[in-house]
């Protein structure tokens, strides 16, 4: 199920089950017959008994087309589709059947999106990263003096062409530095940096075996910080959202199933009571008050018969009872449910 249809306006004199059908993956068809994917009632017999059909595109693309298969077409975006031609439906599309308009959604876009959008990533210094400094400015400045080289590294070297020559940057180096610098510490370091190689080698006693936990309590507080566990936190709002947005998908389609057990439910009463108006002996007590003594009853019966069958069924009668009659079980269904 990746695509449903919206019935944004209906008819005045039409009456309809459910505003909004949900397509199986394999498509669908559009009409006025009971057996279409989206039944859409018309009195005016304007709509064809299979006024479109949608079709997976034939690309393999995950898209779906509409086939015009009506003899009074219809519209697509405000754009007359002629018969037997198709076009692809996307989200948003507005079709025009008769009085009926019709909104698509493509539930595969909606699907399409990735479930947790990735976390951004910190840029490390090059420096820290193991990789050489850049230098701040890419302007090739000819002053002999760089102030922009930080630690007194090498002068740029001009050579006789004009271009600037720059010497590699050195690392950074952790000798001459004082042990209690207060910016020796870096946040962005994944490892503990010993400023200072010790002198002599200290034996090892109890009090080292402490240190192991010192470290891994540091390194779980690096792990829960606050960025991570925000990133963490959207990441649970959105696997939320599409749960959500899932099981909203999920009730058209379980309300469409209901809607055609109740059709069919109401189909099968109305055509039980109109075939109880068309019995012998409902017809006998009807044309009884229309015989008399003389001639031959069946006979008379007959001809009664077929006057008054073509009489009903030129002048639609039949057809009005059986709608007025349909429409009176879903009424009463729908007091019931």
């Amino acid at each position: 199920m990746t695509i449903s249809i919206q019935l944004v306006e209906v008819p005045e004199n039409e009456q309809v089950l459910t505003r909004q059908v949900a397509f199986p993956s394999a498509g669908g068809t559009i009409g006025r017959a009971f057996d279409c994917t989206l039944v859409l009632p018309d009195f005016n017999r304007f709509l064809s008994r299979v006024h479109a059909e949608i079709v997976p595109c034939a690309d393999g693309s995950g898209g779906y087309e509409l086939i015009n298969r009506s003899a009074n077409g219809l519209t697509v975006n405000v754009q007359p589709l002629t018969k037997g031609k198709r076009i692809a439906l996307f989200d948003g599309d507005v079709i025009k059947l008769g009085g009926y308009v019709l909104l698509v959604s493509d539930l595969n876009s909606a699907l399409s999106k990735p479930a947790s959008a990735k976390a951004p990533v910190e840029a490390k210094p090059a420096a820290l990263s193991g990789g050489p400094l850049e230098s701040p400015f890419k302007h090739n400045l000819v002053d002999q003096d760089d102030f922009m080289s930080p630690f007194g590294q090498e002068e740029t070297i001009v050579s006789e062409t004009g271009h600037m020559d720059e010497a590699p940057i050195s690392e950074f180096s952790v000798e001459h530095v004082q042990s209690d610098d207060p910016f020796g510490d870096d946040p962005f370091s994944e490892e503990e940096i010993t400023l200072r190689e010790p002198t002599a080698k200290r034996p090892q006693t109890e009090d080292d075996d402490l240190d192991i936990p010192v470290l891994e309590a540091q390194s779980l507080a690096r792990e829960t910080s606050p960025s991570l566990r925000s990133r963490e936190h959207q990441m649970f709002q959105e696997n939320l959202k599409l749960l959500t947005k899932l099981v909203e998908q999920q009730k058209p389609a379980r309300r469409e199933h209901l809607g055609r057990e109740k059709l069919m439910a109401c189909l099968q009463v109305t055509l039980d009571r109109f075939l109880e108006t068309l019995t012998p002996q409902t017809l006998e007590e009807e044309f009884d008050d229309y015989l008399s003594g003389w001639g031959s009853k069946d006979k008379k019966y007959w001809d009664l018969y077929r006057k008054q069958f073509n009489r009903k069924l030129k002048q639609g009668d039949f057809r009005r009872q059986f709608l007025a009659m349909f429409v009176e079980e879903l009424r009463e269904k729908d007091q019931q449910s």
